[in-house]
C-alpha cells in the first residue's frame, strides 16, 4: 500500500511512490506524449503498479476549488473529485508545484521569511513565512514589457534569443545554451539578459518581503558556472535595499525538493507515509 507522489510540470512529469515512510524510485514521463493528466497517471499505474491509498499531485498552475489547470497547458485540468472517483480513494490533495518545492525547502532552511523562485518551462514562486508556504503566481505578473515569465523562463530565453537576431526555427533553451558555448552572439546575449533580469526580480522581491535570510532559486536554469552566477548576483545586489546588501541568494540544487515536500504533506494531511 502506497501514496502516489506526482510532480507534473509543463514539460516533464515525475512520479515516486511513498511506502513505509520511504520515497521510492523516480519515474519520468514527457507531458507531450499524453492528451490529459489522467492518461499520464494511468500510464504510470500500468507501468509501475502499487496498491494505492492516496495521491498528492503537484501541478504547474494555480489551484481553485480543489482543481488545477496547467498554466502552459490550458487544456489540462485535474480535480480532486475526479481523482477520488477514478482511483476509488479518499485521500487526494492537489497543490501548485512550487508549493511542493516550498514545503520541501522547509526541511532544508528554517527561516522566518524567505521566497522560492523556480525557473523552468515557466516561472513559479512562493513565500515561506514561519515555515508556512504561500504560493504566488509571480510569472503571470504583468509589466510594461509583458508577463515576467516572458523573460524569466525557458521560453523567455527563446524569446530573448529571437529578439537578439537568433534563428527563429530554434525554440529550445537547451539548444540555445549549446549555441552560446559555441560563441553564438545572440545566444550569449539571451542568457546574459536572462540572468540579469532574474537577478533584478530577486533583488526587488527580497526588498519587498524584507527577507533577511535571502531568496532561494531552484530549477534547471539556475546558473551552473561562475560567470553566470556573477551576472545574476550583480543584478541582485543592484536592486536590494541598502540594509539588505549582505542578504544571500541561495542556489538550491536538491533535485528531490518537490518530493520531500509531497511526502511531508502526506504525513501532515493524511497521516500516511
Amino acid at each position: 500500500m502506497a501514496v502516489l507522489l506526482a510532480d507534473i510540470g509543463g514539460t516533464h512529469a515525475r512520479f515516486r511512490w511513498l511506502k513505509n515512510g520511504k520515497i521510492g524510485s523516480l519515474f519520468n514521463y514527457i507531458c507531450d506524449d499524453f492528451n490529459t493528466p489522467y492518461a499520464l497517471i494511468d500510464q504510470l499505474m500500468k507501468d509501475h503498479s502499487e496498491e494505492i491509498t492516496g495521491i498528492i499531485l503537484a501541478g504547474a498552475g494555480p489551484v481553485k476549488n480543489d482543481s488545477l489547470r496547467w498554466t502552459n497547458r490550458q487544456d489540462w485540468l485535474v480535480s480532486k473529485k475526479n481523482l477520488q472517483k477514478k482511483y476509488r480513494i479518499r485521500n487526494v490533495l492537489i497543490i501548485n508545484d512550487v508549493q511542493a518545492q516550498g514545503e520541501g525547502l522547509t526541511t532544508l532552511y528554517k527561516s522566518g521569511k524567505t521566497a522560492l523562485l523556480t525557473a523552468g518551462t515557466g516561472l513559479g514562486g512562493c513565500f515561506i513565512i514561519n515555515n508556512r508556504v504561500i504560493p504566488i503566481e509571480i510569472g503571470q505578473v504583468k509589466t510594461e514589457h509583458g508577463k515576467i515569465e516572458d523573460l524569466i523562463s525557458g521560453s523567455g530565453i527563446v524569446r530573448l534569443y529571437h529578439l537578439f537576431g537568433g534563428n527563429k526555427k530554434i525554440k529550445s533553451a537547451t539548444l540555445i545554451d549549446v549555441l552560446r558555448l559555441q560563441k553564438d552572439k545572440a545566444a550569449q546575449k539571451a542568457y546574459h539578459t536572462f540572468y540579469q533580469k532574474w537577478g533584478e526580480i530577486c533583488g526587488r522581491l527580497t526588498t519587498m518581503l524584507y527577507a533577511e535570510k535571502g531568496i532561494c532559486l531552484w530549477g534547471n536554469l539556475i546558473p551552473k558556472d561562475e560567470k553566470d552566477r556573477k551576472v545574476l548576483m550583480m543584478a541582485y545586489r543592484k536592486f536590494l535595499h541598502k540594509n539588505l546588501q549582505k542578504t544571500p541568494l541561495h542556489l538550491v540544487k536538491d533535485n528531490t525538493l518537490a518530493f520531500k515536500g509531497l511526502a511531508l504533506l502526506s504525513v501532515r494531511e493524511f497521516d500516511q507515509s
